[in-house]
């Protein structure tokens, strides 16, 4: 995974000593942090900026610092909330894949907004089964439709952001070209997948 220190990125900072990388790593799960806290509270008027300050930290330390903050990827930090764990594990995990697939920066972006957007939709149902686990089977049908119920909440916050809205849609099988961008749907699903599956809410 060396080769992620070639993600198309123009840093602010350039990182030139292990205190600053440190500090990187440090940004990036903080803001991951704030995303959580805006997931937990529903609070859509924040969300848009605390996406937009998070992406940008996460390309940061994929930059600059590949092999420390991908071992993320294999910990869960202990101090951290459930819910910034999973935020953290799903969008290292969507960019790997992203640029295993060779996407452009910007379309790497919108890819992990998607993850994003999707787990910001479903953090109620999985805060309320992480604390009652027999809520599950209830929720089942909920995350079947995470793709449709995430398109419908978040449309007109991203109303200027196209691409995510399709993807969505497509996902949600709500969408005439949903056989169109089965690569990125597949990046968006397997990235939630994965991350819930090695950071469980059961």
């Amino acid at each position: 995974m060396n080769n992620l220190t070639r993600l198309e990125f123009e840093p602010r900072t350039r990182f030139n000593n292990d205190n600053t990388k440190s500090d990187a790593i440090n940004h990036f799960i903080a803001l991951a942090g704030r995303c959580a806290t805006d997931f937990r509270t529903q609070d859509i008027s924040t969300l848009k900026v605390s996406i937009g300050h998070f992406i940008d930290a996460t390309q940061e330390v994929l930059t600059h610092t590949p092999g420390a903050s991908l071992l993320l990827l294999n910990v869960r930090d202990k101090k951290q909330s459930y819910l910034t764990n999973l935020i953290i594990k799903t969008v290292l995990i969507a960019n790997v894949l992203a640029h295993q697939g060779n996407y452009s920066l910007v379309t790497k972006q919108k890819l992990v907004t998607t993850t994003l957007l999707i787990i910001y939709t479903m953090s109620p149902y999985f805060l309320k089964i992480k604390a009652d686990h027999s809520l599950f089977t209830q929720y089942k049908s909920i995350f079947k439709n995470a793709a449709k119920i995430t398109f419908k909440q978040v449309k007109n916050e991203y109303i200027d952001e196209p691409d995510i809205l399709r993807i969505l849609s497509q996902i949600a099988n709500i969408n005439e070209f949903k056989n169109k961008n089965q690569v990125c749907q597949t990046i968006v699903i397997l990235s939630l997948n994965s991350a819930i599956y090695t950071c469980p809410f059961t």
